[in-house]
């Protein structure tokens, strides 16, 4: 809710080399409490899913899935 881009880049590295991360807000910059996380890997995607899900980063629950496409 209250991370900066740069804190969920080294929350999730350290389960693999993140590349991306992108915090989605509403037109007016309110956080919509969700982001995506790109991996250097498939694997090390799979892997970050298996082990942050229902894990918490500060006070919040994470709930971590693949992005469809």
């Amino acid at each position: 809710k209250n991370s900066t881009e740069n804190e969920l880049k080294d929350f999730f590295s350290t389960k693999g080399d993140v590349t991306d991360v992108k915090i989605i807000s509403t037109p007016n910059g309110k956080s919509r409490n969700f982001a995506y996380i790109g991996f250097k890997s498939e694997d090390q995607g799979k892997l970050a899913i298996k082990y942050f899900n229902n894990s918490y980063l500060k006070t919040s629950r994470l709930n971590v899935e693949e992005a469809l496409t």
